[in-house]
């Protein structure tokens, strides 16, 4: 009960600025895409826009060595032109010959910063344990982060995220902080590059902190159609040891 409530908040917090504002905001020029990387971007999609995040994921874990195959889909509804409203799922899972569905994360994020030097966003999301039991997690994981760009100059951005998640349940729920750092550059009008860093604190009571990097290219089709590829690369004696992902991005 308590977390379909707190599922109805977040559509509330979410929608309430569309509710409150008259004016009208227009669609950004092109596409505000956050996958692949780890961290989020500051924009949001603006407001009456819908776009869905896409994509197929391969990662294999250092010392069991299996591999885990998802499907990453990410659903962003323009609220207004500061917030909207997401719906995060791996919504199919392969590890072991055992396939199945995903939990499901409501959230939404706030950008309430909006400078020439600056772009600062408030995202939040509450990951429900709604999927197959393989790869249900063992309670809520509620998730708030801040992600800030900053232009470095007309073809280059510096992104940082900083933020925690609370996995497990129990005695075993922990608060787990996470950071990224990012740059990325124009290669041409319509494609670009991005270099992540990214470091982890325990998951669970006992594990290590963790830290890995991606690689990652974009290729904007048209003004509402974005390709991604990438590759990930942990750098820690447990958890992540190489992630593949492509992806498609569109909007309505």
């Amino acid at each position: 009960m308590r977390t379909h409530v707190f599922t109805l908040f977040l559509l509330c917090l979410s929608a309430w600025p569309a509710w409150c504002q008259e004016e009208e905001t227009g669609r950004p020029a092109t596409i505000i895409v956050d996958r692949p990387s780890f961290g989020n971007g500051s924009k949001v999609v603006g407001r009456d826009v819908i776009s869905l995040e896409s994509g197929l994921l391969v990662t294999t874990a250092k010392g069991s060595g299996q591999t885990l195959t998802q499907t990453p889909m990410l659903l962003r509804v323009g609220t207004s032109e500061d917030w909207e409203f997401r719906l995060g799922t791996n919504l199919l899972n392969y590890q072991e010959r055992v396939l199945g569905v995903g939990d499901l994360a409501p959230g939404f994020k706030w950008n309430f910063l909006r400078d020439p030097g600056a772009s600062v966003s408030l995202v939040g999301s509450l990951q429900v344990p709604s999927g197959s039991a393989a790869f249900q997690s063992p309670g809520v994981v509620p998730s708030l982060s801040l992600a800030a760009d900053f232009p470095l100059d007309d073809s280059t951005g510096l992104l940082v995220n900083l933020g925690a998640l609370s996995p497990g349940q129990g005695q075993e729920r922990v608060i787990q902080a996470f950071g990224t750092v990012g740059v990325s550059t124009a290669l041409s009008q319509k494609s670009s590059l991005y270099f992540e860093l990214a470091g982890f604190s325990p998951a669970a009571p006992g594990q290590p902190a963790t830290t890995a990097g991606d690689v990652v290219v974009t290729y904007l089709v048209n003004p509402d159609l974005q390709l991604d590829a990438a590759v990930f690369k942990g750098f820690s004696s447990s958890g992540l040891d190489w992630g593949f992902t492509f992806g498609v991005s569109t909007r309505f």
